[in-house]
């Protein structure tokens, strides 16, 4: 679990707060991005430069979905929990909104931080009720729109999932090119859509 932390603002965060719907989101970059080059990765032999190519580009821009997507939870449940967001912080800005210094103060793509924020304003353990959630959805999982064929369960897929923040930041932050087999790209893009999709059933539940 995380720890308090001092209230801060970031312009860029803010700029991520969205006031539509956050499912529709995950089935734009399912079937417009993900999808579509997948196939194209498919077809292509490992090793080939636009192959490594396209497959850094869906870690990272996975990552930011991700990001994006948890931040506007985040920012919508702070909105209605005061006193539970209050409980994240050691101290905060008199002058800035109270859910607008959560999101720019804790990082929505470190575990650690997302299990201590979401876990304190839903008053559960965030992680686990995923996890648990995965098994539940499993069966319904395969007929959403955001679905991406043949992708491993996410509680059968949890570790594998996790390793996508490690891969982001060896690309953004060490230059590096990753290439990885169609299936293991696969199951890490569907992992991260069905971690959301259990999010939104998740922290509907409170």
């Amino acid at each position: 679990m995380g720890n308090k932390k001092r209230g801060t603002f970031s312009q860029i965060k803010r700029r991520a707060i969205t006031g539509g719907a956050l499912y529709p989101m995950l089935v734009r970059f399912s079937t417009l991005e993900a999808q579509p080059l997948l196939q194209e990765i498919k077809n292509k032999q490992q090793g080939d430069i636009l192959r490594k190519a396209l497959v850094n580009y869906l870690i990272i821009r996975s990552v930011t979905i991700f990001e994006i997507f948890l931040i506007n939870e985040a920012y919508r449940l702070a909105k209605h929990h005061r006193r539970k967001t209050k409980e994240l912080f050691t101290d905060v800005k008199t002058n800035v909104p109270l859910a607008d210094q959560l999101i720019s103060t804790y990082s929505f793509t470190k575990l650690e931080d997302i299990d201590f924020v979401f876990s304190t304003l839903i008053s559960k353990n965030y992680l686990s009720a995923i996890k648990a959630d995965s098994v539940e959805y499993e069966p319904d999982y395969y007929l959403e729109s955001a679905h991406i064929k043949r992708t491993k369960p996410l509680h059968k897929n949890w570790d594998n999932v996790c390793k996508i923040f490690e891969l982001r930041h060896d690309i953004v932050h060490h230059n590096k090119l990753i290439d990885l087999k169609y299936s293991q790209l696969r199951n890490l893009l569907g992992g991260i859509i069905q971690f959301l999709m259990s999010s939104i059933i998740v922290t509907n539940e409170d």
